[in-house]
């Protein structure tokens, strides 16, 4: 048996698939109206360049949407971020006696 045939054998346990958060909003249902719309044109037979130039879209963003079999795959979670405010990035900081820094030559 190589290696390949064992890989082959194992079995395919099927993975979860991720529920959309519940609290999205807006952002929820403009996700959805976008998917309906792409598929739509899609099904027409319009080619993605046409689509991105229809709806004033980036071709990545319609490519995204058209490999989603549903809106629900493309809701993902907001990142939120917060500001460390008690980090200072190096540039900025006292350490050289106020002074900006210079740059060699």
């Amino acid at each position: 048996m190589t290696a390949m045939s064992a890989c082959t054998a194992l079995p395919i346990r099927a993975l979860p698939i991720p529920q959309p958060p519940a609290d999205l909003g807006g952002r929820a249902e403009l996700t959805r109206q976008r998917h309906a719309e792409i598929h739509a044109l899609l099904a027409e037979g319009i080619g993605t360049t046409a689509i991105c130039h229809a709806l004033d879209l980036d071709g990545k963003t319609v490519r995204r949407y058209k490999l989603a079999a549903t809106a629900d795959e493309l809701l993902t979670e907001p990142i939120r971020r917060t500001r460390n405010s008690t980090s200072t990035p190096p540039a900025w900081s006292d350490a050289g006696g106020g002074a900006a820094p210079t740059l060699p030559g």
